[in-house]
């Protein structure tokens, strides 16, 4: 008999028409059964051999149905594609583990499409740790010549899930470093450049207790939000509020609270971390803006600046990212990702001017003037190597 051909690339096809469908009403609630199970193997603490088996088991049956009638194909499939369509439900309710064994399992069936490939990259992205090379430069200009300025610099520091392992500075002309303080002499000149290179391994941390995690009563805090904190009592409850609140496009500014919540339309990561923040003050809890980059894969990769919320929570420090919260899920609140550089934090909205640098005084005196600045970085990801360490492979974007 002739083997049919299907497009797509697909081990069989997404639906067959015709009237040879199967009778037999038993087949897909087995089928349905027997794929949840060899996923629970796979993911279950089972030996080698036994996960091993299921799989080759799993591997036959399709072949099995494939060689019998065409009804009995369409239902295999349908049973199966009733599940395999819950991967991405499943990984934004926190369920990482069987949401990755259903995404891997539609790569089987249907073969790796397009679709499913920018898909499971972005999985990646969640769960792989990232050992890269940030590197971050500003160039400076005054309107007119100065001998000396001081500047506040956020950099890459090590924290929860990130690691610093080698950081240097350099600029074109002399500099004096003092943690997070640079100095640098002008001589007379209205320009200079800063560069600084940081080495860093960011993995994936996560709190999956952080959830469901109480918020408490709250204070009699004054505020916007007071009203909407008497409705939310733990972490989930934020997390359903924001997801549904306003819409998302990047907007450069930096609003208040009241005028996000008059018009919460176009509004950015920024205006996203101030609502959590209020709400998380309204319930006494410490929280600050965290801010940093994210550099996530994808087709056209593009590294932007980010904010996003660090607070305690008994005692723990969590982080809390709405914006990546309303795209990828749970996930983001309690998890640190890995695809996000941490550099640094502040206490209000004002501060934020401040990243990721500002002049704090011009010619050993604290002095309001203009400042021009081009930012730009870069991040070279490491791949591989040998057992000296050497890199690879690497990649600019």
């Amino acid at each position: 008999m002739k083997r049919p051909r299907y497009r797509n690339n697909q081990a069989f096809p997404l639906s067959i028409s015709g009237n040879n469908q199967s009778s037999n009403p038993k087949l897909k609630p087995a089928l349905r059964l027997v794929t949840k199970l060899v996923c629970s193997i796979l993911v279950g603490k089972f030996s080698k051999i036994v996960r091993l088996l299921a799989l080759v088991c799993f591997l036959i049956v399709p072949a099995l149905v494939q060689a019998s009638n065409h009804g009995k194909l369409a239902s295999a499939q349908v049973a199966l594609q009733s599940i395999l369509d819950t991967a991405p439900d499943q990984i934004r309710k926190g369920n990482f583990i069987t949401g990755l064994s259903f995404a891997t399992l539609d790569v089987l069936v249907n073969g790796l499409t397009h679709d499913n490939e920018n898909y499971l990259r972005r999985i990646l992205d969640l769960f792989v740790s990232q050992r890269i090379l940030f590197v971050q430069k500003y160039e400076m200009k005054f309107p007119s010549k100065i001998q000396s300025a001081e500047f506040k610099l956020f950099s890459p520091m090590s924290t929860d899930g990130q690691i610093v392992n080698w950081q240097g500075f350099s600029s074109n002309k002399a500099l004096k470093i003092n943690k997070n303080k640079i100095t640098v002499f002008l001589n007379g000149d209205s320009s200079c450049v800063i560069k600084i290179c940081s080495l860093v391994e960011t993995n994936f941390v996560n709190q999956p207790d952080v959830f469901y995690s109480s918020l408490g009563k709250g204070s009699n805090r004054n505020s916007f939000t007071s009203e909407i904190s008497k409705n939310i009592s733990v972490v989930k409850d934020l997390y359903d509020f924001v997801n549904f609140f306003g819409t998302y496009a990047f907007n450069g500014k930096l609003l208040p609270i009241q005028n996000i919540l008059m018009n919460p339309f176009n509004i950015d990561c920024s205006e996203f971390s101030t609502i959590v923040l209020e709400i998380l003050h309204d319930k006494n809890i410490p929280a600050r803006y965290a801010l940093g980059v994210s550099f996530p894969l994808s087709e056209r990769p593009k590294i932007t600046e980010h904010c996003w919320v660090r607070a305690s929570l008994h005692g723990k420090e969590v982080d809390i990212d709405p914006t990546y919260g309303r795209k990828i899920g749970q996930i983001a609140y309690g998890c640190k990702l890995p695809f996000v550089l941490y550099l640094g934090s502040v206490e209000s909205l004002n501060d934020i001017y401040s990243f990721p640098i500002s002049v704090v005084r011009l010619n050993q005196q604290t002095e309001k003037l203009s400042v021009r600045r081009i930012s730009s970085y870069s991040v070279y990801r490491f791949s591989g190597g040998d057992k000296n360490g050497k890199k690879r492979s690497k990649e600019r974007f």
